[in-house]
């Protein structure tokens, strides 16, 4: 059925369900109708338990104050809405999105959605407030683009806030208060850095609805093209060693720590279909496909630069890649790759630990270039809505004790020696 126009509610339906607005769909062969009003009662949606991002953070806020947490409904001008829960043992708003299963990922708009936010405007039961800062990286471009005065919008703002909040004694205003003096500090202080969580496309709705609002990409692939180039130092050692840790989610080179800025998605060289997952309830750590059943692709490169082609070569490649399956239709598929030219298929049940010595005489052109590639998939997807978490990749418990423990690591150790001048 397609969208034909919305049509004004029965009285039944403002009455039982607060709908102010009903859409009526038409099929387009045989012309049948569908009547969905957009309720807000929350009574009438645990009945119905139907809606949309509107509805789920309607009803999700209301059963976090029914619990006595401080909640408000968070309404974004470029037509999304969620809410946020105040933690009093962080002593900060988090962002709850009720409708995409997410939790203290305000950047995911920006970033994984690719939304140009404007105003994020927070309604609690005793005041409003602008949180856009929250979920935008650069506030103070978002400000410009806003194009109105800024001084006035507070001003409106403080207004309401007044009137909202007469029937409230001074020990109420001054909680208030506090917590907003707390956002204030946060706005100023906190340091924007991306989540893995935030990088993500919409999850909710038809895939053609959310393609054509750009809120996800088809494919869900992530695509850096980063390539370790070997530097003159490990030319002359001979050796460079890459290592990913998945309990702190940081890479190291030759043992010592990386930049982090994303944490796993900074050094591959493709990624498609891949998630970071935190089991809390049993504490474990791994990378997975996503829910997406279709397979995962992971993919790391180390290259020589130009000037270092003409002297020196790849000699012995070492992987670690501790991977589990919990049954027999998944499977973890790794290959080594040689330049352009050579593809190795790693054993399937020796993946975890391999060694590969590459020959001297093979053309100097294909040993420029190494790549390690990883695929997650499963045949029993159509059938087991959990397939995609059966195939992991470097699990390991988030209470990890021994630092000396690096059985988790992915690990890529190559030794890099002179050309055969002959």
């Amino acid at each position: 059925m397609d969208f034909f126009q919305y049509v004004q509610p029965t009285r039944e339906e403002r009455d039982q369900g607060d709908a102010q607005k009903v859409e009526l769909y038409k099929c387009s062969t045989c012309s049948s109708e569908y009547r969905f009003p957009r309720f807000n009662a929350p009574l009438k949606l645990l009945e119905t338990r139907c809606g949309r991002c509107g509805e789920a953070a309607n009803l999700f806020t209301c059963l976090c104050r029914s619990l006595s947490f401080k909640s408000r409904y968070i309404y974004d001008t470029t037509d999304h809405v969620w809410t946020e829960v105040y933690s009093e043992n962080q002593r900060r708003w988090l962002h709850c999105d009720s409708c995409e299963n997410v939790c203290d990922s305000p950047l995911i708009y920006e970033k994984g959605w690719k939304k140009d936010l404007l105003y994020c405007i927070a309604f609690a039961k005793d005041h409003i407030e602008d949180v856009t800062w929250r979920y935008v990286t650069h506030f103070k471009q978002t400000i410009q683009r806003r194009n109105i005065n800024e001084y006035m919008f507070a001003k409106i703002i403080s207004r309401i806030n007044r009137k909202i909040q007469l029937q409230l004694n001074q020990q109420e205003k001054n909680k208030i208060i506090s917590i907003q003096i707390e956002d204030l500090v946060s706005m100023f202080n906190e340091e924007k850095l991306t989540k893995e969580s935030e990088l993500h496309g919409r999850q909710s709705g038809s895939l053609s609805w959310k393609l054509a609002r750009g809120e996800t990409d088809q494919q869900d692939d992530i695509t850096n093209g980063f390539i370790y180039l070997i530097n003159n130092e490990e030319c002359e050692k001979g050796f460079i060693s890459i290592e990913y840790n998945s309990v702190l989610d940081k890479y190291f080179r030759n043992g010592i720590e990386e930049n982090k800025k994303d944490g796993w998605i900074d050094k591959v060289y493709l990624s498609s279909n891949i998630q970071r997952k935190i089991e809390k309830d049993w504490k474990m750590v791994y990378l997975s496909r996503k829910q997406l059943n279709k397979n995962g692709i992971l993919s790391w490169f180390i290259q020589l630069k130009s000037e270092q082609e003409l002297s020196y070569q790849f000699h012995r490649i070492q992987i670690q890649c501790p991977s589990t399956t919990f049954d027999q239709y998944s499977q973890v598929i790794c290959q080594l790759q040689i330049g352009d030219q050579l593809t190795i298929d790693l054993p399937q049940n020796s993946n975890s630990s391999f060694e590969y010595i590459i020959d001297e005489t093979i053309n100097s052109l294909s040993i420029n270039r190494i790549g390690f590639k990883v695929q997650l998939k499963s045949s029993n997807d159509n059938n087991d809505d959990n397939a995609w978490q059966k195939a992991q990749l470097f699990r390991q418990s988030i209470e990890q004790i021994s630092d000396n423990d690096q059985s988790h690591f992915l690990r890529i150790n190559a030794t890099i020696i002179k050309k055969n001048s002959n």
